[in-house]
C-alpha cells in the first residue's frame, strides 16, 4: 500500500511526463561517441584535460604526504579551516599562487560561489557603492546581500552607457566605488 505522499509524489512525475518535462541523467556519449557539451560550467574543457588529471594526481600525493605528516587527513577538512580544516598544503598552495600574482597574499576559496559571496560580502564597507552588471550571477547577489555597502545598484547588462550614468551619479562618495562584472554570463 502507497502512503498519501508516495502518491502525490508519483502523480507530480506523471504529470511532469505527460508535459515532457521530466528531467533524466543522462551519460557523456551517445551511441558510444562522446558528446560536446554546450551546457556545463567546463567551457575551457579543463574536466576531461588528461594533462591536468596527471598534474593533480602528483599534488595529492604531495598533499597527501604533508597532511598525513601534520597529522592531518585528507580525505575531508573535518570543519572550517578557520577552526580546524587547515593543512600546509592549502598554505603552499596559497603561497604560490599569491606568487604566480605577485602579491603579498592569496586565499583559497572551494567553490567559485563561495569565493563570490565572501568577497563580495567583505570587501566593501557601509559608504562603499557597488555597481553591478544585472546579469551578475546569484553569488555576487547573495554577496550583495550580505554585504555592508548601504548602496548597491544593477546597470542594463553589458550596458557601458547606463553604467557610465550611475557612475556619475555616484562619483565622489565617501567611500570607494566597485563595479562588478563577469567575463562569462552564465545567467544570460
Amino acid at each position: 500500500m502507497t502512503s498519501r505522499a508516495e502518491q502525490r509524489m508519483a502523480a507530480v512525475i506523471s504529470t511532469r511526463e505527460d508535459k515532457g518535462l521530466l528531467r533524466k541523467l543522462s551519460s557523456r556519449s551517445f551511441e558510444g561517441k562522446p558528446l560536446v557539451d554546450f551546457c556545463s560550467n567546463d567551457y575551457l574543457g579543463v574536466a576531461r584535460s588528461e594533462d591536468l588529471k596527471r598534474e593533480t594526481m602528483k599534488e595529492l600525493e604531495i598533499a597527501e604526504k604533508m597532511v598525513t605528516a601534520e597529522g592531518g587527513c585528507t580525505q575531508g577538512s573535518s570543519g572550517s579551516r578557520l577552526l580546524s580544516g587547515n593543512n600546509s598544503y592549502a598554505e603552499l598552495v596559497e603561497r604560490e599562487i599569491a606568487a604566480f600574482h605577485e602579491r603579498e597574499a592569496a586565499l583559497l576559496f572551494n567553490t567559485g560561489y563561495a569565493a563570490n559571496m565572501g568577497v563580495v560580502s567583505s570587501v566593501p564597507m557601509n559608504d562603499d557603492v557597488v555597481l553591478y552588471d544585472s546579469l551578475c550571477h546569484n553569488s555576487i547577489l547573495e554577496g550583495l546581500r550580505l554585504g555592508r555597502q548601504k548602496v548597491s545598484k544593477p546597470f542594463r547588462h553589458n550596458d557601458v552607457e547606463h553604467l557610465k550614468e550611475l557612475v556619475e551619479q555616484y562619483k565622489g562618495g565617501k567611500g570607494f566605488l566597485f563595479v562588478i562584472v563577469e567575463s562569462v554570463y552564465s545567467m544570460e
